[in-house]
């Protein structure tokens, strides 16, 4: 981030009167330790305190440097969080990985 700054803005929605971190919490870890006092972040709308903890999942999910063992909590935590939305097809439509890889991670 030093070199080459916010390459992609936090997600944030509002709380009362403040906001609240959605996914992006290394970055802005990254951003303090600079010294930045602001950054770019992206302000959305969620109706439920499981659609926000859903959308920091799948952006961990997303990420190209999980390990197997981080990948199938999230699959986990996900089904947790919604069992009957988070089906296996639609984990593997959202982390890009196939059936029998999620299959194998979290047998549903």
């Amino acid at each position: 981030m030093k070199q080459e700054g916010l390459l992609q803005p936090v997600t944030v929605r509002r709380a009362g009167e403040n906001y609240e971190l959605i996914s992006g919490e290394r970055r802005l870890r990254a951003a303090k330790l600079l010294g930045w006092q602001s950054i770019d972040s992206k302000v959305i709308e969620t109706v439920s305190e499981g659609e926000a903890a859903a959308k920091g999942l799948i952006e961990n999910l997303q990420r190209e440097n999980l390990n197997p063992i981080e990948e199938a909590q999230a699959f986990q935590d996900l089904i947790q969080l919604d069992p009957g939305y988070w089906s296996q097809d639609r984990i593997v439509d959202i982390c890009g990985k196939s059936k029998t890889y999620v299959s194998r991670a979290y047998p549903f």
